[in-house]
């Protein structure tokens, strides 16, 4: 029997997609959202890969509004003798809402 991991969230990006370039040259965009739910708010960091990746790190910036289609990956790694742990959406797609507009953009 195969597993479902999927993941859909709708929020606001909390600081502007960062690209990053892997030893082996794979694009990576990273960002974070904030989605608002009955006055709770919860985080998640999210991963782009490549072409998507290229287009999140030009399109997305702090306040974007959008939609984060994606899977969740848990990395874990040991430090000072404990386990720690970390979960992040990988992409599939990203849709964007509304774009904050910068002031140059406002007219």
């Amino acid at each position: 029997m195969r597993n479902i991991n999927r993941i859909i969230v709708e929020g606001n990006a909390t600081r502007d997609a960062e690209i990053k370039q892997t030893n082996t040259g794979k694009v990576l965009a990273e960002f974070a959202i904030a989605v608002n739910r009955d006055e709770q708010v919860s985080y998640f960091d999210v991963n782009a890969w490549e072409k998507l990746g290229d287009i999140c790190q030009q399109m997305i910036m702090k306040g974007t509004h959008v939609i984060v289609v994606g899977r969740l990956v848990q990395s874990r790694w040991e430090s000072d003798g404990k386990t720690k742990s970390h979960v992040a959406i990988v992409a599939y797609n990203v849709r964007i809402l509304s774009k904050k507009q910068t002031p140059e953009e406002d007219y």
